[in-house]
């Protein structure tokens, strides 16, 4: 049962260990999100301040004016909504780790410049196997099953007979006893008068006197020792037995049936997982071409914008498509970073990322 806990706590700690890493590549998530808003906004802070001077110019009408300062104050917007959902990451992430503020606590930022390059090499039977022998929550299913075992067993053991020796020893104390000892002399006592008037005594015996009776001599003199063996036969008891015992195997069968469920559970994670790392690398790499081809796009746009060719509508039509892409790639790609992470913490790697 102790081996049992101890699987338990290591379990938490694992539990924890994926709710920090998580929240931390929320932190970085939030933080590209923020950086790519600000340089939309930056890009759009352009556009106001050469719309501007072309309606002074008399070159643009004052309606495209209104609408460039339209989406800068949209994506003004936007960007405070960023950097707010990390603000919040940084908080639940200084929370979990228990420090006493936010202060100036800033993470730092690894590099993941190599994304989409690796493979998932592993199967889902390599990293099966892997997990039964790493992960505390098997450990601890199995623990449980002994310790039913073990207590089948006790329970059958009373059945048997019990041969049993057993010895006492004691000894006693009063602080009202006296010794009796003899003085030296002797004493008779008068039992009657003859006829004649003689007075008749008892025969002589040993005069005795009272004294104190210590503490040492009381329980040297008291002390008594028994020594008992006996054989107890459960025979009256038997149906309290038995059905002790059949509790037992059912509590073994429990236990077997928790470790086979625990294992069947497992088993589905690690698929789940398996196929949401495979999807999400996948995803990656689909969205970080469509990426590319939008951003060859959006130079295209920008260009036909600048010499009149489209709206301003069209412009930013564009332009928040590419910020979506964008947004749907830093998705993808911390989504992947975590679900290879669960793969390497089901094969008992230490969780990096």
């Amino acid at each position: 049962n102790l081996l049992s806990s101890l699987k338990d706590l290591e379990k938490l700690r694992n539990d924890i260990s994926l709710n920090v890493a998580s929240a931390y590549l929320q932190i970085l998530f939030s933080m590209e999100l923020v950086q790519n808003a600000q340089s939309q906004l930056d890009v759009t802070k352009l556009q106001v301040d050469r719309t501007s001077k072309l309606v002074d110019a008399g070159s643009l009408p004052m309606g495209n004016l209104l609408e460039v300062q339209s989406q800068q104050a949209s994506e003004d917007l936007q960007l405070t909504t960023y950097q707010n959902q990390l603000d919040i990451a940084y908080l639940t992430l200084t929370q979990m780790l228990e420090l006493d503020s936010v202060g100036n606590f800033k993470i730092e930022v690894p590099d993941f410049s190599k994304i989409g390059d690796e493979e998932i090499l592993s199967n889902v039977n390599e990293i099966y196997a892997d997990a039964l022998n790493n992960l505390p929550q098997i450990g601890s299913a199995e623990y449980k099953l002994k310790s039913s075992e073990a207590a089948l067993a006790v329970a059958r053991g009373a059945m048997s007979p019990r041969l049993y020796i057993s010895t006492s020893y004691g000894s006693g104390y009063s602080d009202v006893r006296k010794k009796t000892y003899l003085t030296g002399g002797t004493i008779s006592y008068p039992i009657g008068v003859t006829a004649s008037g003689e007075t008749v005594t008892t025969l002589p015996e040993p005069a005795t006197a009272l004294t104190d009776y210590p503490l040492n001599m009381q329980l040297r003199d008291n002390k008594s020792t028994t020594v008992m063996v006996g054989l107890s036969i459960p025979i009256f008891n038997g149906w309290q037995v038995r059905s002790n015992i059949s509790n037992s195997k059912i509590g073994v069968l429990n236990s077997q049936y928790s470790l086979d469920n625990t294992r069947k559970l497992l088993y589905k994670d690690i698929q789940q997982a398996y196929a949401d790392a495979v999807a999400s690398i996948k995803k990656y790499k689909s969205t970080e071409k469509a990426l590319s081809s939008m951003r060859e796009s959006f130079k295209y746009t920008e260009q036909k914008y600048e010499v009149g060719m489209i709206t301003t509508v069209d412009y930013y039509t564009a332009k928040n498509q590419l910020a979506m892409t964008e947004s749907n790639l830093l998705q993808a790609k911390y989504d992947y970073i975590f679900k290879r992470s669960i793969l390497d913490f089901y094969r008992g790697r230490q969780l990096k990322l």
